[in-house]
């Protein structure tokens, strides 16, 4: 498999590398970065000879640079090396560095200036010797470029026929494609067959159904059909080499803009079905793209699978940068050219909490995060606020709730839901705040600063005692103790305040808080992934 190009100097890149995913690498930006140069590169250094296998319609594992992308002799470089590509192969350990070079050739012998601008390799193939030589690694490659867009409506051809390739797709292949572009497309009709042509530079296949033909398929049922296509000729390549016992090489298809033309479920249903194909059938895809979905979806799928690379070409700041595997919110605002800055005031995360006693203590718990969230005015307990998850997941699973620490969630129906949505967290203990807090008074050492501080103020561990809420005369009235500590809290904030307890609960009781704190950000981080708000670093 191929793990980085460097290339030292060529056109835009400078001394720059671009990481290959071990399965599938998006590269990414705005237009004019060379992206799709880099497809053509990776493409051009290896290929398959047709004896060892071809394509579903009949074309070479092959990428040839000339035939892609034009050379300007005022300038791209005469002659010289470019940069290395860097390839692993499947039973060895040994990285084999490929050196590139650029030169022109004639076209053919009868050529009188050498017009073609052609990128060689030079590399070592010790499997053969130690020589240095310049053919192509044997290793199937393809190039699926924008001329794959070429609208059927727009050929001059006055008919338009049915091309029978020599490679015949089996019950198996033809279901496979069935299957998979009905779920990718989300269409329901009834696909009696496919029909194979070729117009332009580009051979196909087309769908036929009770309703229209393969003449009258759209832009992106015809684009999907010639990826499945590829896709499907690596898998009957791969299963070849299988049957015949020959080592596998790995292999690599490349895709210029693969969202062209597809609506955004289709290009998440599509990186799936690629994502899966060459896991399976061990080869590699590399693709350009200008979609934030894609890059969102990518981005997630990161966080469980290493083998996703994505590389991200920005001119932002006036010369070509490379930024591998950035957060998505980085690459959303510089696609759309917008900060963080001139939307921060929307920017932020609702928490839903008890109440205004719970309030106080996540003000005080979270005050370094204070920018990131909005903290809202409500009163429910905390089943009522998990109804709220439970009834209506798909506006709430995007707020953050915060439930006192003596709730237990454990015989409820909403025992799953802190686990299903990642977004309901505790404060810290086994009780609620006001409990917690008074506990904390009455327990402090006679030598806290709280005590000798403050005591011409009267305050004394005896002072806390003799208001304790549950025995006190003042709140026998209420019949739940919870109503009890929470009418205390109450009368007692203005204390509180003036003696600034809560930064010494803090100071006390480190653990705990740094516990909550980290499970804060985690939980706010994921959020932050789904609403595409900047993350807590």
């Amino acid at each position: 498999m191929f793990t980085r190009l460097y290339l030292e100097d060529f056109r835009i890149f400078k001394d720059q590398t671009i990481h290959i995913g071990n399965t599938i690498t998006a590269i990414a930006g705005h237009n004019a970065t060379g992206k799709s140069t880099i497809l053509g590169i990776l493409g051009n250094t290896c290929e398959l000879k047709s004896k060892f296998g071809t394509t579903i319609t009949d074309k070479q594992f092959k990428t040839e640079f000339s035939e892609l992308f034009k050379g300007s002799k005022a300038f791209d470089k005469r002659s010289g090396d470019i940069g290395t590509l860097f390839y692993l192969p499947q039973d060895n350990d040994n990285e084999i560095p490929i050196t590139l070079r650029v030169t022109w050739q004639k076209w053919d012998k009868d050529s009188v200036d050498s017009n073609r601008f052609r990128i060689l390799p030079k590399w070592v193939d010790h499997s053969i010797s130690e020589k240095v030589t310049a053919k192509k690694l044997s290793v199937p490659s393809f190039y699926l470029g924008l001329s794959r867009l070429y609208p059927l409506g727009e050929d001059t051809s006055e008919v338009i026929e049915e091309r029978k390739f020599k490679k015949k797709l089996t019950n198996d292949d033809i279901q496979w494609l069935i299957k998979n572009y009905k779920y990718i497309l989300s269409i329901d009709d009834s696909i009696s067959s496919i029909s194979n042509y070729e117009i332009f530079k580009k051979r196909s296949g087309g769908v036929n159904t009770s309703h229209y033909d393969f003449l009258s398929n759209s832009s992106g049922q015809d684009n999907l059909m010639q990826i499945m296509y590829l896709l499907l000729s690596f898998i009957k390549l791969k299963t070849e080499y299988d049957n015949i016992g020959e080592p596998w090489p790995g292999g690599i298809l490349l895709i210029d803009e693969l969202d062209a033309t597809l609506h955004p479920a289709a290009q998440i249903r599509l990186i799936d079905l690629i994502y899966k194909v060459c896991k399976q059938f061990n080869f590699q895809a590399v693709f350009t793209t200008h979609s934030l979905q894609i890059l969102e979806y990518l981005s997630s799928l990161q966080i469980r699978n290493s083998d996703i690379n994505i590389e991200y070409f920005t001119t932002a700041n006036g010369k070509l940068e490379i930024h591998h595997n950035p957060p998505f919110e980085a690459m959303e605002n510089d696609m759309m050219i917008s900060t963080y800055y001139l939307t921060s005031n929307n920017r932020k995360i609702n928490i839903y909490s008890e109440d205004a006693e719970a309030r106080y203590f996540i003000r005080h718990m979270l005050a370094d995060y204070k920018d990131h969230f909005r903290l809202l005015d409500i009163k429910l307990g905390g089943e009522s606020l998990m109804n709220l998850l439970y009834n209506d997941p798909d506006y709430f699973k995007n707020v953050l709730f915060i439930l006192d620490g003596d709730k237990d969630l454990a015989k409820t129906k909403y025992a799953e839901l802190p686990a299903k949505h990642c977004n309901v967290i505790f404060l810290p203990g086994n009780e609620g705040p006001e409990a917690l807090l008074y506990n904390y008074l009455i327990n402090l050492p006679p030598t806290h600063e709280i005590l000798q501080e403050n005591f011409d103020k009267g305050i004394s561990i005896r002072m806390f005692k003799e208001m304790n809420p549950l025995t006190s005369p003042k709140y026998a009235s209420y019949e739940k103790n919870r109503e009890k500590y929470k009418h205390w809290f109450i009368d007692n904030q203005a204390m509180f305040d003036d003696l600034n307890i809560m930064r010494y609960w803090c100071e006390d009781n480190q653990t705990d808080l740094d516990t909550f704190k980290k499970t804060f950000v985690n939980r706010f981080n994921i959020l932050a992934s789904r609403t595409k708000i900047p993350k807590i670093n």
